[in-house]
């Protein structure tokens, strides 16, 4: 983007500027036909895409759509000028995410990456469209009252169709949280519901210049709005009224405010009963997040990937004198805070171009100037997104993020700061690129999609399928090899990068060892076990950091040993475990395995090495110390066993406990730790070997 000559708002189509009209800000044609479209556009994208069926899976390509529809509203315009702060900042994060892909790619598929950085790129694009089509301090206040209307109308609408998803009118999402379900609407979390709609709400308050007739939105915000049971969402909604109070020395927002508080803590409703039942200590506060988050800025300061916290956040996670946090880990996807996202996984260039830009925004934003509902109800809105940000992951979610740059770029539009320097220009050449860029981008990944979708479910098929009624040498069976061996093709194919194909490519090939074995198809045994192999390799050449991989590769020589009696294939195991580890040092289960498997193989000593570490790890698993106290019983080592058994019978109460904790990963691990533990048989062992040792 180049500076023009001179300040223009905006360049026709034959590139002559329109002279200034008192009252109106431009005289240009071209502009009063293209500013009706692009609100068509949001409002599809805001109001009726998430009322539409399945919107949790068609949002982020209904959102790429969406973004380069709005753009290409603006292509019968030559030119458009933007702000010279935003225009920078959004080409900082961009080219700092391109950095940090090339970083990334080096440990992460590279496939999520891309996905995640068009979307930041949609972001980047909605938010220079709204900075040039939204009225600015001179455009008068036809314009102004007009930008109002539809903004209100947009904000009813999200506030209905939430409404409606939580009613169940319209397909909306519950999730079970302690004590009752939490609402999601059709957005998919709680807490950006919340936050949402008490941004919403707020706006069209200040809209409506704080008249009394605002007050009927309450019987339908407040419901939505406790239900969600979000306390981020309600701090942040209150904290930005008191911040309204205090610079307009308002005290009857203060005293409301206070009321508020003291009616939601009196009154019982769903926010206070999970508040009062919530137990922090029962999954990661945002404290163990953020901290997580800033020793990986520190050690990958050019960032580790868009999207890519998810993969970094659990071989690092705080988990010493928490056992039960080791086993939600992996749920972990997020930094909870806007800026620690951007430095985390976009690099320092973008978090720093963000706090300037922050720092830039605040001084307009809080600058005095006249009376002006659009701006106070846009920055209110904003304000509430913006905090709401500082805690939870509203960045990740395309609606809420397009919700906040529309409220934020009106709110910075109607500044009475002025630039000091023009703007940037985004000619029509760059835009059109990115309109055919983004479409392209969703048609080849629908495409690509449709190839993987055939190909898992033929895989799926031939593995679920009886391997001893299925003979390999059937014509049946040679026709069902050859559709999956040209799905595999079609799909490796339409996308190189996914590294779920050569996955289900080694399940195919898994899968046809199994049924050449009972066809006594040795002589195709071998090369099949090099296709399965070479499967995996691709899949972990594309994800080399991803932990299931190695794991899926031990299982396979395991199997492989004990069917074909190779006793190569255990130190393959060995290999492939060793590999587990060191991606997810902190795995309970890969530790339990191998131990259990060192000591068939008769290398107790490692073992017992291996069980040490895991009761280091999670002391509390009774499914452990029953093998454990098994396998030293067998060796003669009474003592030994007889200590085992009694931390088992230990371990099975605290398990026990364990299901108490509300995360569902955590109930699911401690559920499976006492399948197979009789806690009568290991009374009996202990009360048998008391009587050994001491009577």
């Amino acid at each position: 983007m180049t500076a023009p000559a001179a300040p223009v708002a905006l360049a026709t189509r034959n590139g002559a500027p329109g002279a200034a009209r008192p009252g109106t800000g431009s005289s240009d044609p071209a502009l009063a036909r293209w500013s009706s479209w692009p609100w068509l556009v949001l409002g599809l994208l805001l109001v009726v895409h998430p009322a539409t069926p399945g919107y949790a899976r068609s949002m982020a390509p209904g959102y790429l759509i969406g973004v380069a529809l709005l753009v290409a509203t603006s292509l019968g315009l030559r030119r458009l000028v933007v702000p010279r702060a935003p225009t920078a900042a959004a080409v900082a994060v961009l080219v700092s995410g391109l950095v940090a892909i090339f970083v990334g790619s080096q440990r992460f598929p590279l496939e999520p990456m891309l996905l995640t950085f068009a979307t930041g790129l949609a972001h980047a694009a909605l938010w220079l469209t709204a900075l040039a089509l939204l009225p600015g301090p001179d455009d008068g206040a036809a314009r102004s009252r007009s930008t109002r209307r539809r903004l209100t109308a947009i904000l009813l609408g999200v506030i209905a169709v939430q409404g409606l998803a939580v009613l169940g009118v319209v397909e909306g999402l519950q999730v079970v949280g302690a004590g009752s379900p939490r609402a999601l609407g059709s957005l998919g979390n709680p807490n950006l519901l919340g936050a949402t709609v008490g941004a919403a709400a707020l706006a069209l308050a200040a809209f409506d210049r704080w008249r009394r007739r605002t007050l009927l939105l309450l019987p339908l915000v407040l419901p939505i709005l406790l239900a969600t049971q979000s306390r981020g969402a309600v701090a942040a909604l209150l904290a930005v009224l008191v911040v309204l109070g205090l610079r307009r020395r308002a005290l009857p927002t203060l005293v409301a405010v206070g009321v508020a508080l003291a009616l939601l803590t009196v009154i019982p409703n769903p926010l206070r009963d999970r508040v009062q039942h919530l137990d922090d200590d029962h999954a990661f506060s945002r404290p163990m997040l953020w901290s997580t988050a800033v020793a990986t800025v520190a050690d990958t300061p050019l960032g580790i990937g868009p999207g890519n916290y998810r993969h970094a956040f659990p071989v690092r996670a705080p988990v010493a004198g928490r056992p039960w946090l080791v086993h939600q880990r992996h749920a972990v996807g997020l930094t909870h805070n806007v800026f620690l996202t951007l430095f985390a996984e976009w690099g320092l260039l973008a978090g720093g171009a963000a706090l300037l830009l922050t720092l830039w925004a605040a001084r307009r934003l809080l600058a005095r100037g006249p009376p002006d509902p659009l701006r106070q109800g846009a920055s209110l809105g904003a304000g509430v997104l913006f905090a709401e940000m500082q805690v939870d992951g509203l960045e990740q979610n395309a609606l809420g993020f397009a919700l906040f740059l529309l409220l934020l770029a009106a709110a910075l539009k109607r500044c009475a700061v002025p630039d000091r320097r023009p703007g940037a220009i985004w000619p029509a050449a760059l835009r059109a690129a990115l309109v055919v860029g983004l479409i392209a981008l969703v048609g080849w990944r629908q495409w690509s999609l449709s190839a993987t979708a055939d190909l898992r479910d033929a895989v799926a098929s031939y593995v679920s399928a009886d391997a001893g009624d299925v003979g390999a040498a059937t014509d049946d069976a040679r026709a069902e090899v050859e559709v999956i061996t040209e799905l595999l093709a079609r799909a490796q194919g339409r996308n190189p990068i996914s590294p779920e194909i050569p996955v289900l490519a080694f399940k195919f090939h898994e899968a046809q060892l199994a049924r050449l074995d009972l066809a006594t198809g040795a002589g195709r045994a071998q090369a099949t076990i090099v296709d399965a192999v070479a499967a995996l390799e691709r899949a972990r050449a594309l994800s080399p950091s991803d932990p299931t991989l190695p794991g899926l590769l031990a299982r396979f020589w395991i199997r492989l040993g004990r069917g074909r009696g190779d006793p190569r294939s255990f130190d393959l195991y060995q290999q492939a475990m060793s590999e587990v580890l060191r991606l997810d040092p902190l795995s309970v289960e890969a530790r339990l395995d191998l131990a259990q498997e060192c000591w068939r193989a008769g290398q107790p000593a490692r073992a017992r090495r291996l069980f040490d570490a895991l009761f280091a790890i999670e002391p509390d698993h009774p499914g452990a110390w029953w093998m454990l106290g098994r396998f030293e019983e067998a060796e003669g080592r009474h003592a030994a066993a007889l200590y085992a058994y009694v931390r088992s019978e230990e371990a099975v109460h605290n398990a026990r406990l364990g299901l108490g904790v509300s995360h569902p990963r955590t109930q699911a691990f401690y559920e499976k730790a006492l399948e197979g533990v009789d806690l009568n048989a290991v009374r009996r062992r202990i009360h048998v070997l008391r009587r050994e040792l001491y009577l």
